[in-house]
């Protein structure tokens, strides 16, 4: 499928993936260097990793969830459209004839009906 011609919804989900995939990557790459004028570096350094842990356990839940929120509201927003069994191109359920090469979608399914009526007698 041609990337340019995704549904908006798609494209909501992939900038909300990169945007949570860098902001955790920088809280993982984030520095933990001790300030200067702390006593107990190790103690400091030990504090800031666990808080580093949880803030990007934190950030992989709220993308786990808006992730599932952003695909349901995409299942649910999907456009009623079929193929044109002649050239391949989309067309809205409901139309009667492809706007592309002209097939006329009730006559084909009218026309297989009676001749597979006929076949059979």
């Amino acid at each position: 499928m041609n990337p340019l011609r995704w549904r908006k919804m798609t494209w909501v989900i992939v900038l909300f993936t990169v945007v949570m995939a860098v902001w955790i990557g920088a809280g993982v790459t984030s520095s933990t260097a001790c300030p200067p004028g702390t006593t107990n570096c190790e103690a400091y350094q030990v504090g800031a990793n666990i808080g580093q842990g949880l803030a990007v356990t934190a950030l992989l839940g709220v993308w786990l969830i808006g992730f599932l929120v952003l695909s349901i509201v995409w299942f649910m927003t999907k456009p009623a459209r079929r193929m044109c069994p002649a050239c391949g191109h989309e067309a809205k359920k409901g139309q009667t004839v492809c706007k592309k090469c002209g097939h006329d979608f009730s006559r084909a399914a009218t026309g297989t009906a009676s001749a597979s009526q006929n076949g059979e007698g």
